[in-house]
């Protein structure tokens, strides 16, 4: 069997893949019978966090991700919550409007890598 693109007129062989055929399942608890699990304690229950970083004017924003903007920013609240949980003593680099970034989780900061300039930064839970 042979493909044939229409535009450049060249061909090649194709060859058809054996249909897929699913074994039913019986159900997720038949599935997952054998294992055990405990029940999450409040204590250990993951929380949703917002990031915000500190204004000129004390005001406190939250970190989004935009594009096609002026303030165009190449990471989300879930980005740094995601980098925090894996490490909260890590960093994380990103981009503002072209200027790059760090966020400083030990330091609790963001730093404009070209200017110097810091913020702080916060980790409000919800």
């Amino acid at each position: 069997m042979t493909q044939t693109n229409t535009k450049t007129g060249s061909k090649r062989k194709v060859r058809r893949r054996p249909k897929l055929l699913a074994t039913p399942v019986q159900s997720l608890s038949t599935m997952f019978a054998h294992f055990h699990v405990a029940p999450l304690s409040t204590a250990t229950t993951p929380r949703s966090a917002v990031w915000q970083f500190e204004g000129n004017t004390g005001k406190w924003y939250n970190f989004k991700h935009r594009s096609g903007t002026n303030t165009e920013c190449s990471i989300s609240n879930s980005d740094i919550e995601i980098k925090y949980q894996g490490n909260p003593a890590s960093t994380l680099a990103f981009t503002v409007g072209g200027f790059q970034y760090k966020l400083d989780f030990s330091a609790m900061q963001q730093t404009n890598l070209t200017t110097g300039t810091t913020r702080r930064i916060r980790r409000v839970e919800s």
